[in-house]
């Protein structure tokens, strides 16, 4: 439950701001950069929570990279490199 993944590119469109959603949750994004999040400026609203104690930096990482790959289509290589899972060239 939640909101659709297929403009996870055009919400965060860098992999560095994805990740910290994931790590930090709602909430925890609220307390740290207030009432809006992503490049498109969408209300926080309550439900997501942080994995930022509940897994690794690289697990975070993975997570994200998936959600832009498989619902933002984005190039698996591309996006592998973007979230720092592969050396970029």
């Amino acid at each position: 439950m939640g909101p659709a993944l297929s403009s996870v590119m055009e919400t965060w469109p860098g992999c560095a701001d994805h990740i910290e959603w994931v790590r930090l949750g709602s909430q925890g994004w609220r307390e740290a950069h207030g009432d809006t999040y992503g490049a498109t400026d969408k209300p926080v609203k309550g439900g997501m929570p942080p994995l930022g104690g509940a897994l690794t930096d690289d697990e975070i990482a993975a997570v994200a990279a998936f959600e832009r790959v498989r619902y933002g289509g984005g190039d698996p290589e591309s996006v592998l490199a973007d979230c720092g899972l592969i050396a970029s060239d």
